[in-house]
Order: structure tokens, then sequence, then C-alpha cells
């Protein structure tokens, strides 16, 4: 074999053709090994997770990359979403921009007045809704056609309420819903969420899920929520 230099000519090819395959780095005097990335994972289950904080959390809840999270309550998200809490004392309406949601209708309205009569006093009349939440206290009810529906599963004293599909429709269907919403003070809450989150499906790929929180969410409570969720929607 030809010889130039001291350095056999088959080596200098095979630098040559591993360089520019990107094997070997193309700075510096001398080749240095390159490690090649691994292919992004595909999630194999995507879901997208609405929580509905009302109180504090200890931390805030960490994907594994499968499941999309969207705090209409917190920043920077409560820039894009208006929460018009009705069933506080006096009403609420917080946050801002064109993503309206109603929380939450009731069969008997709150503290003496109707859903619509509250939506009129504070929210402005409104027929188009990004979401509407269903209370349990009743039996489950849509007042407007919004694009997502929730269903609260559970009661006022933070029990648990079967996921039923039980809805008294008053318009048109939902783009997406009834969607489970678990209380995060419910009992065995990480198997009310791996048995529920796959219930209301967005097709062709994505899931729909939401998490509400009436007091405030433990460290510990966080972890079992998010590896509930990873167990959900995974690689």
């Amino acid at each position: 074999m030809f010889r130039s230099k001291g350095v056999r000519w088959s080596t200098v090819l095979l630098t040559a053709v591993l360089t520019a395959a990107g094997l070997f780095a193309a700075t510096g005097p001398t080749a240095v090994a390159q490690r090649v990335a691994a292919p992004q994972a595909i999630c194999q289950r995507h879901g997208t997770v609405v929580f509905m904080q009302y109180y504090s959390w200890a931390k805030p809840p960490a994907s594994n990359g499968c499941w999309t999270i969207i705090k209409p309550r917190v920043a920077p998200d409560n820039s894009s979403y208006v929460d018009c809490d009705m069933s506080a004392s006096p009403p609420v309406v917080t946050g801002g921009g064109s993503n309206w949601i109603y929380d939450d209708t009731n069969v008997n309205g709150h503290n003496g007045s109707s859903d619509q009569t509250l939506n009129n006093a504070h929210c402005g009349g409104r027929t188009n809704w990004w979401g509407e939440y269903m209370a349990a206290s009743g039996g489950f009810v849509e007042r407007w056609s919004p694009t997502y529906l929730f269903e609260e599963n559970y009661n006022s004293s933070h029990g648990w309420v079967p996921y039923t599909l039980s809805v008294n429709y008053t318009g048109s269907n939902p783009a997406v819903g009834p969607i489970p919403t678990i209380d995060t003070a419910t009992a065995s809450l990480s198997s009310h969420i791996t048995t529920e989150c796959l219930d209301a499906a967005d097709y062709p790929s994505d899931y729909w899920f939401s998490i509400y929180n009436g007091s405030s969410v433990s460290s510990a409570t966080v972890d079992t929520i998010d590896a509930a969720l990873n167990s959900c929607y995974h690689t």
C-alpha cells in the first residue's frame, strides 16, 4: 500500500469517509470521535391534560413528553384563558385571551342564580365557550355547546363520582367530551387517573383529561399524578 509521510493512505481515506458521515469531528488537529444522536422517541399515546389549579401546588407537574400541560389559571397560560368561576361566592372571573371556560354548570345553578343568569351577569352572556365544566351535583348538564366539555368526577366532599357519559345536552355535542376530571383529594387517585385517562379520545392520536384541586397539593401527590399520567401516555 502506498505510504505518505508515515501515514497509511487507507487510513486517510477512511477518516475522510467517516468525517463526511458525521462520525468524526472535522475541527482540530486530531479527529475526535463524535456521538451520533439517537432518534427522537415517538409517543404511542399522547394526552392533553388541563389543570384547574385553584390552590397551590408544592411543585409543577412534569410530563414525560407524551402529555401536554394546560394550566388556565396559572401564568403564562392565564394570558390565553379566561376562567369564569361561578361556583365561588361571589363569582370570580380571572385571566385573559379568547379561550373562555365556564366553571361550573349545575342543575340548580349557584347561590340561587341559574347558570344563564350568572353568565349574563359576569361572563358577558357568552354562547361561545372553549370549555365548560359540569358539576356532578344533580346530574351533569351541558348548557352551551362548548368545544371541550368536562365532566367533574367528584362531589363537594372530594369523593369520586363515576365517569358516566350521561349528559343532558341542551345544544349540539362538543368537539371533544365529556372529558374526565379528577379531584386531587380523591382517594385512590392513581387508579382513577389510569382508569379514565383514555376515555375522551380526540382522534386520531390525542386523549384529553383534566385535574382539579380544591386544596393544596403536596409534592408526593404531584409525583403520584405525574407517574399515573406517564403510565397513560407513553412511548
